[in-house]
């Protein structure tokens, strides 16, 4: 199948050519010539690639569209509603959209530089992992499988960022602002002080849980889907080494680098520090951990579950035998 679906892709690149040969005629030949050179050593290029890092352009294009979308000011009040999760708003499908978002080019740009890396390298233990699937189910490609799988990892690391601040930060910022507020007025001296002391200290409750509450950030970005991705790799393919962009370092074997990283996350949440979203980094480690382990067989159960359905609904199902 991935043989069939390689050559249909090579016959749709040799019809794209003919159809720019087509629409070039006309223009002068050293603009045709550039063009269809240009078009040439794009396709070989995607071709002879790899079927994970093809993957990885198509999310790292996407990726990119949303970024030009942020650049557009009259597009910025809809890109914030729509496309930066909030965790104390009501709109919990950001908790996707955002995981595609960047506002920042070098953000978005270290993510998938990373990418390309580490889901390149998912990909392919999805594939290797398909061997030993219990159903026997052959894909064409993985893509399906990673989209998936990167989509849930961003929403779950997104989740866990979530709660942490809806469940710890925010109701602290509503304590802090329950605070024992003015006491009641008294005609003595005294008590005038006390119950002015006691308003300064309401005032400074509240100031305190107006900047919790404003300490509370949007986020965007897919550093947890991404972190996801390298957990599988490390755990995958414990052989390999990797050089770190941020913290810069040499080549070392990946199980010491993200462990590292895992390592400045924790001290981040610890330390309170506020620079990158801690907690869904954190979160986007567990879930890849999580599905190294169990993720293959979560995918063949539900492809086995489709494919019962398929054939409930339609009367055919995909085949069912090995092909190479």
């Amino acid at each position: 199948m991935k043989r069939a679906r390689l050559f249909s892709m090579v016959e749709d690149v040799k019809k794209d050519l003919e159809d720019l040969k087509r629409t070039l005629k006309g223009v002068p030949n050293y603009i045709n010539m550039l063009i269809l050179h240009s078009y040439v050593q794009c396709a070989q290029t995607w071709v002879n690639t790899s079927e994970g890092m093809r993957i990885c352009w198509k999310v790292a294009a996407l990726n990119a569209g949303v970024w030009i979308a942020w650049q557009v000011p009259r597009l910025q009040p809809f890109m914030k509603r729509a496309f930066m999760h909030h965790p104390l708003s009501s709109r919990y499908y950001t908790m996707l959209t955002s995981v595609f978002s960047h506002s920042n080019f070098l953000h978005g740009l270290f993510n998938m530089m990373a990418l390309s890396s580490f889901g390149g390298a998912t990909v392919l233990w999805m594939e290797k992992s398909q061997g030993t699937a219990n159903s026997r189910l052959q894909e064409s490609t993985a893509q399906y499988h990673f989209l998936a799988f990167f989509a849930t990892a961003g929403i779950f690391s997104s989740l866990v960022s979530h709660i942490v601040s809806t469940r710890f930060r925010f109701p602290r910022a509503l304590k802090a602002f329950s605070a024992p507020g003015t006491p009641s007025s008294s005609s003595s001296t005294l008590g005038s002080k006390m119950a002015g002391a006691g308003a300064g200290l309401s005032q400074q409750a509240a100031a305190s849980a107006i900047k919790s509450k404003h300490n509370i950030l949007p986020s965007l970005g897919a550093s947890g889907a991404v972190y996801s991705t390298l957990a599988i790799t490390a755990l995958a393919f414990p052989e390999t080494h990797v050089s770190l962009i941020f913290p810069p370092t040499g080549s070392i074997p990946i199980e010491y680098g993200f462990a590292g990283l895992v390592l400045i996350d924790t001290v981040g949440i610890l330390r309170g520090w506020r620079l990158f979203d801690h907690w869904a980094h954190l979160g986007g480690a567990a879930f890849g951990a999580f599905y190294w382990m169990y993720g293959p067989a979560i995918w063949d159960a539900n492809r086995v579950q489709a494919a019962a359905l398929r054939l409930t609904l339609f009367g055919k199902a995909p085949p069912m035998d090995d092909v190479d």
